[in-house]
C-alpha cells in the first residue's frame, strides 16, 4: 500500500476513494464485522462481486448485510426488477384497478357537468369558454385592458429640445424625495409634569419620580427629539435635581448649539462633584464651539488628570491639540488649569455694575474731558475737572 492508503487507513477511512483496489486482508469476516465505514463496505463488496479475488458467496452475502446495517442507503443494496404489466397481475386485482379508475373518471364527468350548468356562470355577462362571442372594447376602461394611463410629463422621442432641457440629476432627486418616508412631526414642547413636588415628602419618592422623568427625556434623547428631552431633564430637575440629569441636558444644549447654557449646566455639576469627568469633557466641546479654546484645553487637560486610565479623554485632548497646535504653540507656556467659571461669574457681575451705573447716570454729571497742551504735562487731577453746564 502507498504512504496515501496508508493515511486513509489509520483516519478510519481504509483505501482513497479514487483507489479501487482493496487490500487481501480485508477480505475476511472479522475485518468486514469491525468495519464502519461504509464507503470501505463498498469496495469490498465491488471487489467480491468482481471475482478477480474469486467467489465467495457466503462472504458477499455477509458484506451486503454489514453494508445494509451501516450504509443502508446504498446504491449496491438495491435490487432491479421488472415492471408490472396488466398481464401480470392476477384476474382480482386487475379488477380492482380497473374499477378505481373508473369512478374517478365517473366523478370527474359529474364535476364537469355541474360547473357547465352552474347559474353563476351563466349570468355573468363574459361570453363563455371555448364559444364565439364579442365583448364591446369600448366600454372597458384602460385599467381593465391591462394599459397604463398616459404620462403627460413623458418626453416624446422625436422631441430633441425637450431631451437637451432634460437634467437626469433632477429627476433623481426628486425620486429619492417621495421614496423617503415621511417623518412623523415632532411635538414641539412637552406638558408639565403632572407630579407636584410639594406632595412628595418622601425623599425616595422625590428620587423615583424624578427618576422616571430623565428616563423619558433618555428616550427623547436617542430619538433625536432634544428639545422635548430638555423639557423632560427640567421636569426630572424640578422634582429632585441631580448631577445625572444635568449633565444629560446639558448635552442636549449642545446639540440644539445652545453652548452658554449648556456650560451654566455644566458648572452645576462640577460644581458638586469637581471630578466628573464626563462633565469636563463636554463642557471642554462646548467651550471649543463657542471659541474659547483655552478653557476647553483646560477642561481637557483636567480631565486627564483626574482619570489618567480614561483613553477617551486623551484622545480628545490629542486630537484638539492637533487641531489647535498654532494657537497653543503662540504663547509658548503650559497652560495653567483654572476655574472658567469662577471667571465667568466675575465678568457677569462686572456686567451688571456697568449697565447698573448707566442707569443712575444722569447727562448732567458728564464730564468734560480736558484739552491737551502740545507739550507733554502732568496728568490733571479728577478734582480739578470741571462739569458741563
Amino acid at each position: 500500500m502507498t504512504a496515501t492508503a496508508n493515511l486513509a487507513q489509520a483516519l478510519g477511512g481504509g483505501v482513497p476513494p479514487e483507489s479501487s483496489e482493496v487490500p487481501v486482508e480485508h477480505l475476511d469476516y472479522e475485518y468486514i464485522n469491525q468495519c464502519t465505514n461504509g464507503k470501505e463496505l463498498e469496495r469490498i463488496l465491488k471487489a467480491l462481486r468482481s471475482g478477480k479475488e474469486g467467489r465467495w458467496p457466503k462472504l458477499e452475502s455477509r458484506c451486503e448485510e454489514r453494508l445494509c446495517e451501516v450504509f443502508p442507503k446504498s446504491k449496491l443494496l438495491r435490487v432491479a426488477t421488472t415492471l408490472l404489466k396488466p398481464g401480470a397481475l392476477d384476474e382480482e386485482t386487475r379488477k380492482n384497478v380497473d374499477q378505481d379508475i373508473t369512478d374517478w373518471l365517473n366523478n370527474m364527468n359529474e364535476r364537469d357537468k355541474s360547473l357547465k350548468n352552474s347559474k353563476n356562470l351563466t349570468s355573468t355577462t363574459l361570453p363563455d369558454v371555448r364559444q364565439t362571442g364579442s365583448v364591446d372594447s369600448n366600454r372597458l376602461t384602460n385599467e381593465q385592458r391591462g394599459e397604463e394611463k398616459p404620462n403627460p410629463d413623458r418626453i416624446n422621442s422625436y422631441d430633441y429640445r425637450a431631451w437637451d432641457r432634460y437634467n437626469p440629476d433632477e429627476e433623481c432627486e426628486k425620486i429619492d424625495e417621495e421614496i423617503k418616508p415621511k417623518q412623523k412631526p415632532v411635538p414641539k414642547s412637552v406638558p408639565k409634569t403632572t407630579v407636584n413636588p410639594e406632595v412628595l415628602t418622601d425623599a425616595a419618592a422625590k428620587e423615583r419620580a424624578s427618576e422616571m422623568e430623565k428616563n423619558k427625556g433618555n428616550e427623547a434623547f436617542k430619538a433625536g427629539d432634544f428639545e422635548e428631552s430638555i423639557n423632560y431633564y427640567a421636569n426630572s430637575i424640578e422634582i429632585f435635581p441631580s448631577t445625572a440629569t444635568y449633565n444629560n441636558m446639558g448635552l442636549a444644549k449642545i446639540r440644539l448649539e445652545r453652548y452658554y447654557k449648556a456650560i451654566e449646566d455644566f458648572d452645576w455639576v462640577l460644581d458638586n462633584e469637581p471630578d466628573n469627568v464626563k462633565a469636563l469633557l463636554r463642557r471642554a466641546d462646548a467651550h471649543e464651539k463657542m471659541g474659547q479654546m483655552k478653557e476647553a484645553h483646560a477642561d481637557l487637560q483636567r480631565s486627564v488628570i483626574v482619570d489618567e486610565n480614561n483613553k477617551r479623554a486623551k484622545q480628545l485632548l490629542a486630537e484638539f491639540s492637533e487641531r489647535n497646535k498654532k494657537l497653543l504653540a503662540k504663547g509658548g507656556k503650559r497652560m495653567k488649569i483654572v476655574e472658567s467659571s469662577s471667571e465667568r461669574k466675575r465678568k457677569k457681575e462686572v456686567k451688571l455694575l456697568r449697565l447698573e451705573s448707566k442707569r443712575n447716570f444722569h447727562p448732567s454729571q458728564r464730564l468734560r474731558a480736558p484739552q491737551r497742551s502740545p507739550a507733554p504735562g502732568p496728568t490733571p487731577h479728577p478734582h480739578n475737572l470741571t462739569l458741563n453746564r
